[in-house]
């Protein structure tokens, strides 16, 4: 949680989803995807070839279709 300036208690977001899972099969839509989302957390592509060579071939992905989404904020007071 965060706190709101000048306030003792925390305030929560949170989100909950509905919906199916599907194993994604192709290693190319694998590799794509991985190397997109290790830029959310590294520029290094020397490191991000590395790990998708040799973890890669042993990545699990799987896409949710969401069916119903919820969200609600929480001030814990």
């Amino acid at each position: 949680g965060t706190h709101i300036d000048g306030q003792w208690f925390l305030t929560f977001r949170s989100v909950i989803v509905f919906g199916k899972m599907e194993l994604i099969e192709d290693p190319e839509i694998i590799r794509d995807l991985s190397r997109k989302l290790s830029y959310k957390f590294t520029k290094d592509e020397e490191y991000i070839e590395y790990e998708l060579e040799h973890s890669g071939p042993r990545t699990l992905m799987y896409a949710l279709t969401i069916e119903n989404m919820c969200g609600k904020r929480v001030n814990e007071r």
